[in-house]
């Protein structure tokens, strides 16, 4: 674990020497993070691609808000001290399937399963378990969850609580492990039930693996009891919203054939050596290799093998495999890559798997043991991955940066002036004036208007959104209406500037331009060669998005791969921010 760990600690020690800002849904975690010890803690997880615009749906739960907040808390509820939650969070994670693997085969095992969680951290890269996001929080936690499944199939109801805790994060924290969980449990609880059966004529037994079943069960009521409760007592059930965005989903799902060449092509070996990508797409046939070479080793496992342990594995990582392809076929809208985090870990799980299907073979034709030093290769083999992966990891860990830091630096353009032209308007009483905080981004989805929203917040003034963008928004008790501020404070990007300049009582505090001269050069020259570009494809409807909402032109599903890149470069590059304050009524168009 201290070998593991070190990535981590060298990615947060670079990242603590610079000021992050967190934008969108990262500002949004923080908030919520915040918000746990307060009056209003969280019921649900961050608001999602569910529901409508009229009752947006939010993922599951908050578990992990409240899992991030004692640390965070401790560490001085800094933006740094977010990150330092997280990491804990996957180191915890990590040894937690560590402690599961030395149940399951001692000494041997643990090494292996390091050396598959270092594979795992060196593909992901710091990122995955640095950063707060909520599609990256259960990506070592559903490592955890399919050792837990596997202890219990082995009879050892001690993993019970360990697997409960880490399905839930899983479940609550992003949507995309709802189905695979939902499968997992129902496999769990039958393999209880069996025990049960089992055991009815052995009294000590069955009083344990009762008790232990009957707490872990109590620990997963207690962990569900904020969304439960909020789809009894809610204006918007949301687990509600969950099933009927599934049920009758606004975009069709992307089937069955779509779902298992995304399965097939984040399954691929070769990406847990490229690393982390955000294309979801790519070449089927390393994947359908690995499923065919781990096809023989489960056969050859049952078939031939005497340790069942293997077989077992093989038979948990089969039906994740097949819980896979069902989730992903569920997928509707855009295929995001960080859907589909999960087939990363399960295809080291599945090399680990064949790795010992192979030396058990081995074992098997030798009628025991490999004799003299060949008993300890395996023990060799997995020590020289950990350490050699491990490298791999602290070697991208060096030099890491933040994928949302052109954003945040640029907010951090505008912040301290925000902040102090306010502490001079309200004389320093920073929790009197009620703060309308509003924003208007043409490049993405308003991140830096929460941004700012969270660091207003985190400087102590009451700063709320507004109602129309929704119940949900700010966590809900974050949300006013102009009639109810005593100001507004907007955000403006790029050419809303000139637009609220000229607006009637509106001053401006507070002016950042992130980029030099030959960058606004660059921008503008990439601005025009995507809105030729776009009418050479006749796609004249998304011409004006590009000075309006250039993210959405970059994902809409018509432009081909070439525009991708275009619009990304011009999303690092950004625009202009400037932020206004001025009475409440300009919150109104």
């Amino acid at each position: 674990m201290v070998v593991l760990a070190v990535p981590l600690v060298v990615a947060l020690v670079g990242l603590r020497s610079h000021r992050w800002y967190p934008v969108l849904d990262l500002a949004q975690t923080e908030l919520r993070v915040r918000d746990v010890a307060s009056a209003y803690p969280p019921l649900l997880g961050l608001v999602g691609r569910l529901g409508d615009q009229s009752r947006p749906g939010s993922h599951p739960g908050p578990l992990s808000f409240f899992s991030l907040w004692p640390l965070y808390a401790l560490a001085g509820r800094t933006s740094w001290a977010l990150r330092l939650s997280s990491s804990a969070l996957s180191v915890v994670a990590m040894a937690g399937t560590v402690w599961l693997a030395a149940r399951r085969g001692g000494v041997r095992l643990v090494l292996a399963a390091g050396a598959v969680l270092a594979v795992v951290l060196a593909a992901y890269g710091p990122e995955i378990p640095v950063e707060a996001w909520n599609p990256y929080l259960p990506a070592f936690w559903w490592v955890a969850v399919v050792f837990g499944v596997w202890s219990v199939l082995e009879g050892d109801v001690v993993a019970l609580p360990l697997t409960v805790f880490a399905a839930s994060m899983c479940a609550q924290t992003h949507v995309s492990y709802l189905g695979l969980v939902g499968g997992m449990a129902l496999v769990v609880v039958a393999a209880v039930a069996v025990l049960v059966r089992r055991h009815r004529a052995d009294r000590p037994e069955l009083r344990r693996i009762v008790s232990w079943s009957a707490a872990s069960a109590a620990l997963g009521a207690v962990l569900w009891i904020p969304p439960v409760a909020q789809q009894i007592g809610g204006d918007n059930p949301n687990m509600s919203i969950i099933w009927g965005d599934f049920a009758h989903p606004v975009e069709a799902p992307i089937g069955a054939r779509r779902g298992l060449e995304a399965v097939l092509a984040n399954l691929s070996p070769l990406r847990l050596v490229s690393g982390l990508t955000e294309d979801p797409h790519g070449p089927l046939l390393p994947g359908v290799l690995l499923i065919v070479a781990w096809g023989v080793a489960a056969l050859v496992a049952w078939r031939i093998l005497p340790d069942r342990r293997i077989t077992r594995l093989h038979g948990v990582l089969g039906l994740t495999l097949a819980l896979a392809a069902v989730s992903a076929a569920s997928i509707h809208g855009h295929v995001w890559y960080y859907l589909l985090l999960w087939c990363w870990s399960l295809a080291a799980l599945m090399l680990l798997a064949i790795a010992w299907t192979a030396w058990g073979w081995w074992g098997h034709r030798l009628d025991g043991t490999p004799p003299g030093r060949a008993a300890y290769a395996p023990a060799a083999v997995s020590m020289a991955v950990l350490v050699a992966f491990t490298g791999v990891a602290t070697t991208r860990a060096t030099d890491f940066r933040t994928r949302s830091g052109s954003e945040s630096d640029a907010l951090g353009g505008v912040v301290p002036a925000t902040v102090r032209q306010l502490d001079r308007r309200w004389g320093g009483e920073r929790g009197d004036p009620r703060l309308l905080v509003t924003f208007t981004d043409h490049l993405g989805l308003g991140g830096q208007g929460w941004g700012l929203l969270n660091e207003l917040v985190r400087a102590g003034f009451d700063a709320r959104v507004s109602d129309a963008l929704g119940p949900g928004a700010g966590g809900g008790h974050r949300v006013t209406t102009p009639a109810r501020a005593d100001a507004v404070v907007h955000l403006s990007v790029g050419p809303d500037i000139a637009r609220w300049d000229r607006r009637p009582g509106a001053r401006r505090i507070a002016y950042h331009e992130p980029r030099s001269a030959a960058e606004r050069a660059e921008y503008a020259r990439l601005r025009r060669g995507l809105i030729r570009r776009l009418r050479s494809l006749g796609l004249d409807d998304l011409v004006p998005k590009v000075d309006s909402l250039l993210f959405s032109v970059g994902v809409d599903p018509r432009v081909p791969p070439d525009v991708g890149p275009v619009v990304n470069r011009m999303l690092e590059l950004g625009l202009p921010l400037a932020v206004f304050v001025g009475p409440p009524d300009l919150a109104t168009p």
